[in-house]
């Protein structure tokens, strides 16, 4: 009932222009390639160059430039030429754009990212300096790559990383900072067309190779997946899919397009040791090399995205390491989809019967189960409701989820789920209705502007109260509420001071939406009372309050003085809270006894000090052994 019965992902995917192998499938080329091999034409070149060799073999008598026919602006593009002679003039090679100008020599009008590679004296770059591509930047000469007749210069331009790398006879030229690597970075996001200039006669260099690979956009790749998905043979024996998709963007329209993996495996592992297995593979072929550091580069930016999206959608993701034996990754693999197939054949079983099914491991959508959600239920417990009148809603793993008659129940957990299992009709057609009220949780947002007036039982925590009503607390000190956790129910405000009571009085709220004050709110201060002749009530403010502040420290902090017993202690750090505290005082002498206050907290701490200390070898000839138990002295001194 929620898609086709397919197993889990399986194809690998080569985005090239003319041939893409899915699971040993063969798609023949388009009729018109979109970026096909580029020419060297006579109209596009400047009178001092001279085409041969039907067009691939480029001489010059002086300055000029041969552009090719076709720009590139998306997709990987690579070509290599051949030195047949170089008289040791300064050739130039690169791109360029279309209004460059080919009677001047490549780069010479700011349109144009080139090498300029010499025989003797190594190479040097020539780049605009600025986007209006006004004027050029020349870098000085490296000697580090020289060209030689009989070599090959590579070009590889990759529209979308916005690179152009140079490979002298296989290896990267690089820069002068980073000897490898793209030459060019940052390249503007317009057609760039290959380009061959030269500055005198003698240089003469041929075109030998060149390919070019496009990038398939998203809905082009997912009819692909879909396609082959949805063939006879994917839905009998099962499908992977490799390294795809590789972006939130391309995981979204694989959902939109229907393609639905049951499960998802995530190689995990350290950036440092997969470069290095990189290096091991590819160490010797810079080409391949770029490409799986570029595949590794992508997944760290993009790879949480994708991981988050297949986890929250499908809820089916597992994670495993790479630096473990293939050997257990794969009995792992094959554990969890067997289980997986257990359970979805399970599903349909029960399903195909009438029963109950249960929507463990089948790998289904958010938008899929609120579409069949129970209108009678929502997402709370049918079971918990009937059974313990309990409004248990905080559901959110299919696990505990049950599909019956065309509607999903969820259930609060495995039991309820068996309960429900057993006797359906109990909790479907013959369960009682939910209640028209039902306790809604605030916003941040509202909850934020609501005032203690607002809340029922002058904000404090009904839950507190009503369990100290329960145990026949009637004069329990009241429990202050966090205004950030209030929920609404039948038109009044509560509010609680954490999150399981929250969820307790959502779970139960005609329980707990009756709770009475275990005590009047005392929101008078001590002045007041003072004003009032209301003796008792002033000691409270006066005495009774800062006393407990004190005793609640006092446990806190569990004083003990130099040569003090603990009830000693204790004493004077009643005392010397109560006079640091004492509003009465001015402050002035607020701020004297603050200080005497922290000084005896400091001298508390010596006890623990010393023993660290003491700990130390040659405790003796520690400095700060002796400077701890010459305090420790003065303040025992004072004890006496």
């Amino acid at each position: 009932p929620f898609g086709s019965g397919l197993f889990h992902l399986a194809e690998k995917a080569r985005e090239t222009l003319t041939r893409l192998r899915i699971d040993g499938f063969e798609l023949s080329p388009t009729e018109e390639a979109n970026d096909p091999e580029f020419r060297l034409l006579p109209e596009l070149k400047g009178e001092n160059i001279t085409l041969t060799n039907e067009g691939k073999t480029v001489e010059g008598t002086g300055y000029g430039t041969a552009l090719g026919d076709v720009g590139y602006a998306s997709g990987v593009h690579s070509w290599t030429i051949k030195w047949e002679a170089h008289n040791n003039s300064d050739p130039r090679i690169g791109v360029a754009l279309e209004s460059a100008d080919t009677e001047k020599r490549l780069g010479d009008d700011g349109r144009a990212w080139a090498i300029d590679i010499d025989r003797d004296s190594g190479f040097y770059l020539v780049h605009p300096s600025d986007a209006e591509q006004s004027k050029i930047v020349t870098t000085k000469r490296d000697e580090r790559v020289k060209a030689a007749d009989g070599g090959t210069l590579q070009m590889i331009l990759d529209c979308d990383a916005k690179t152009l790398t140079y490979l002298s006879d296989g290896v990267e030229i690089g820069t002068h900072k980073l000897p490898s690597g793209p030459t060019f970075t940052d390249l503007p996001d317009e057609k760039l067309y290959p380009a061959f200039s030269t500055n005198s006669a003698g240089v003469k260099m041929t075109l030998i190779s060149q390919s070019h690979s496009s990038q398939l956009t998203e809905d082009e790749m997912n009819s692909i997946v879909k396609y082959h998905t949805m063939l006879p043979k994917s839905q009998t024996r099962g499908w992977v899919l490799e390294g795809y998709p590789g972006t939130q963007s391309q995981a979204n329209k694989l959902q939109e397009s229907g393609v639905v993996p049951y499960q998802s495996f995530e190689l995990y592992g350290c950036k440092k040791e997969l470069l290095k297995r990189i290096l091991q593979q590819h160490g010797q072929d810079a080409t391949s090399r770029r490409a799986e550091i570029g595949k590794l580069n992508s997944y760290y930016k993009n790879g949480v995205d994708v991981m988050n999206h297949f986890q929250s959608t499908y809820d089916n993701l597992h994670r495993l390491n790479f630096m473990e034996k293939k050997s257990i990754l794969s009995k792992k693999a094959i554990e969890l989809v067997r289980k997986s197939a257990a359970q979805r054949s399970g599903f349909h079983v029960a399903w195909a019967a009438g029963r109950p099914a249960k929507l463990a491991g089948i790998s289904i959508t958010k938008s899929q189960l609120i579409a069949r959600v129970s209108e009678k239920y929502g997402l709370y417990c049918p079971v918990s409701w009937c059974d313990e009148k309990a409004l248990w809603n905080h559901v959110h793993d299919t696990e505990f989820m049950v599909y019956y008659n065309n509607k999903v129940y969820c259930m609060a957990d495995t039991k309820k789920v068996d309960r429900f299992c057993s006797n359906p009709e109990k909790y479907t057609s013959q369960g009682k209705p939910l209640p028209e009220d039902l306790p809604q949780r605030l916003s941040y947002m509202y909850s934020h502007v609501v005032k203690p007036e607002h809340c029922a039982i002058a904000g404090y925590d009904p839950v507190e109260s009503k369990r100290a009503e329960d145990a026949g607390l009637y004069d329990a000190p009241l429990v202050d509420a966090c205004p950030m956790k209030c929920v609404e129910y039948k038109q009044r405000i509560f509010r609680f001071k954490d999150e399981s009571n929250l969820l307790e009085f959502i779970t139960y709220p005609y329980k707990y939406s009756e709770a009475r004050l275990t005590r009047r709110p005392d929101r008078r201060s001590a002045d007041e009372y003072a004003k009032l002749g209301d003796v008792m009530g002033y000691m409270s403010k006066a005495v009774v309050d800062p006393l407990i502040d004190a005793m609640t420290d006092i446990a806190d902090v569990r004083p003990v003085y130099p040569m003090a017993s603990k009830q000693a202690s204790a004493l004077m750090y009643l005392a010397l809270h109560l006079k640091a505290h004492n509003s009465k005082k001015t402050e002035v002498d607020r701020s004297q006894n603050k200080e005497k206050f922290d000084s005896f907290i400091q001298a508390c701490k010596l006890v623990k000090s010393l023993s660290r200390a003491y700990k130390k070898e040659a405790a003796a000839e520690n400095q700060e052994f002796r400077g701890l138990c010459e305090e420790y002295d003065s303040h025992a001194h004072q004890t006496h």
